[in-house]
């Protein structure tokens, strides 16, 4: 693990935050997800990549709000099943993210944006921005949907 960069980022977070943080960044440390600690101006980023040269898969934020965790999932963005299964609060969450303005075709988006997610939720095609569509905030409830996800996207 990148020099306590997840201990670092924990040390930031309220006391209710932690324990969902910690048990997300400890399923993708024993995935092998090679994890980054950044300073923003809301607080610090950790940030994981899928390997030593793969995309993105989870980043970690502090916001004024509560820490928050950004997925980037692309396996579970072809299985309906796990879609489906989530719980209500969550599918909610990601109904009510910002539908991708390219794939829509509604107006440009930032030129450097690798463009949005194409999947289906509850049999609902949704074309939704890849930075707001699986966004949320790390709260014990939702752990075990989290994990879910995670773990669909994390080498067998």
């Amino acid at each position: 693990m990148a020099d306590g960069a997840p201990e670092r980022f924990l040390a930031a977070l309220d006391e209710g935050e932690r324990p969902a943080a910690q048990a997300l960044i400890q399923l993708l440390a024993e995935g092998g997800c090679p994890c980054a600690l950044k300073e923003a101006r809301s607080g610090p980023t950790l940030s994981f990549k899928r390997g030593a040269k793969g995309g993105s898969l989870a980043v970690f934020v502090c916001r004024k709000s509560g820490a928050k965790v950004r997925l980037y999932p692309q396996r579970a963005l072809a299985d309906a099943a796990l879609l489906d299964g989530l719980p209500e609060g969550i599918k909610d969450a990601i109904r009510r993210a910002a539908p991708c303005k390219r794939l829509v075709g509604s107006g440009s988006c930032n030129p450097r944006c690798p463009m949005g997610v194409s999947f289906s939720l509850d049999g609902q095609p949704m074309q939704l921005c890849r930075h707001t569509a699986f966004f949320f905030p790390l709260r014990e409830k939702a752990l075990p949907a989290l994990k879910r996800l995670l773990a669909s996207e994390l080498p067998a």
